[in-house]
């Protein structure tokens, strides 16, 4: 009950209405979060591993209790690995591997929010000495791979995860079905998809060092049970990813759009991260068809500020980045037009 009246508390306060997560023990997940469920203040949860496996599977069950409590939880990451190492430093033997692939990726492809990583006291540069974050600069790469490939390659705002659509429990996928499916695995030798009828283009995505999509042994399969995606273009037994994509996309005919079947006018699929923002904020956005985009952004007063797009753009996702410059911390809306609809929402700089 206290922490339903801490968050209670913290609500009110909080005119910005940031999340409201809790942190606890590994051990302590079903006791402290399972009162929690449907708590109309709460937010989310920040899941401490007492080692580096099993991080797909917790998260994605608070994912699916909160779901099933109807208020579904932001649900992440926090403090992987034991207490001594945490994650350890650059250099032969680190855990990187595993911190990638059993926290990082494992958290992303359940529809979790991401990880903070923990230095162990135990090692080069600990939580309480460290002086120097380039002793993990090899992860801080890694991580940045992986929100690159969600942020430019993926609506993932609007997909779930979908591991049963693969028979291979060493692989994660993450879809908006029939369109999209995202897949990683730990070892991509074997990576295959239950795909329903229709022609699919495959991309590979390097997790280790980031870059362009790849193509792999195929560039295309034809949907069936279980259709294998090929073989990657080099290193196939260690990790990677994989972007599968409807050659018939409903996205890329321009037939599917929130209320409007991707007729003019019909609303865009639209996220603000992060969000709040501290130094800039980044607006990703799907278009349908070609269209005619204007964004503005506005004060809590209603007065525009700036302008950040006002063109004819392309089909596909769209990136717009907003530099803080000199914006002082307050809540802004922003105002997106496409060919006569509008959509509004707020950013928020702290």
């Amino acid at each position: 009950q206290q922490l339903k009246d801490f968050a209670e508390y913290i609500d009110a306060l909080d005119v910005y209405d940031h999340p409201i997560v809790v942190h606890t023990y590994p051990g302590q997940l079903n006791s402290v979060y399972g009162p929690l469920m449907g708590d109309p203040h709460m937010t989310g949860a920040s899941i401490q591993l007492g080692n580096m496996s099993g991080g797909h599977d917790r998260t994605l069950d608070w994912i699916e209790n909160s779901e099933n409590a109807s208020r579904p939880w932001h649900v992440a990451i926090d403090e992987p690995g034991n207490a001594n190492v945490g994650v350890s430093c650059d250099g032969s033997g680190n855990n990187h591997f595993a911190a990638r692939s059993e926290a990082l990726w494992a958290n992303l492809m359940a529809g979790g929010t991401g990880v903070e990583w923990y230095f162990g006291y135990g090692t080069c540069a600990g939580d309480l000495n460290a002086q120097d974050w380039r002793t993990r600069d090899q992860l801080w790469d890694y991580t940045r791979y992986a929100l690159e490939f969600f942020r430019t390659h993926l609506s993932f705002w609007t997909m779930t995860n979908a591991d049963d659509l693969t028979s291979d429990s060493g692989t994660y996928v993450f879809a908006d079905a029939p369109d999209v499916y995202a897949l990683y695995a730990d070892d991509a030798s074997g990576m295959a998809l239950d795909l329903p009828a229709g022609t699919y283009t495959v991309r590979w995505f390097d997790p280790r060092n980031g870059g362009a999509l790849q193509i792999g042994s195929t560039s295309s399969v034809s949907g069936g049970t279980d259709v294998s995606l090929g073989t990657p273009p080099n290193s196939a037994s260690d990790d990677w990813a994989v972007l599968v994509t409807n050659a018939a996309s409903k996205r890329e005919r321009g037939d599917i759009g929130r209320g409007g079947a991707g007729t003019p006018g019909s609303p865009v699929e639209f996220a603000v991260y992060p969000n709040p923002a501290f130094e800039s904020a980044t607006f990703a956005y799907h278009l349908d068809t070609p269209a005619t985009i204007r964004l503005d952004l506005y004060d809590a007063l209603g007065r525009r500020l700036q302008t950040l797009a006002n063109a004819h753009q392309t089909a596909g996702m769209h990136h717009v980045t907003l530099n803080r410059d000199n914006l002082p911390a307050g809540v802004y809306l922003w105002h997106l037009q496409r060919d006569g609809h509008v959509q509004t929402g707020k950013v928020v700089f702290k």
